[in-house]
């Protein structure tokens, strides 16, 4: 992420205005403990120094392969964040 920061330049950053999202995995039952909660304050910090705008995040555990695509709540999510982004 700290590469980001080199797309600034005298008009501004070249992420300013665009559409992000975030689609993030751990590999653990809790957000807070696995550091995904970590992850995602970070993105929105990077966000916001840049002038993106953070359309949302989805995020979830997966123990084993192939455990995301199991969690329909988690597909639906992030089908409906793909929209957001698209639209």
């Amino acid at each position: 992420m700290d590469r980001c920061y080199a797309l600034g330049g005298s008009s501004g950053y070249a992420l300013k205005g665009k559409k992000m999202a975030v689609a993030l995995t751990y590999g653990d039952i809790d957000p807070l403990r696995s550091g995904a909660v970590n992850a995602l304050r970070m993105f929105q910090d990077v966000c916001a120094y840049v002038e993106a705008q953070l359309v949302g995040s989805v995020y979830g555990t997966g123990l084993e392969p192939g455990d995301i695509l199991k969690n329909k709540a988690v597909m639906q999510e992030a089908f409906e964040l793909g929209k957001a982004l698209a639209g």
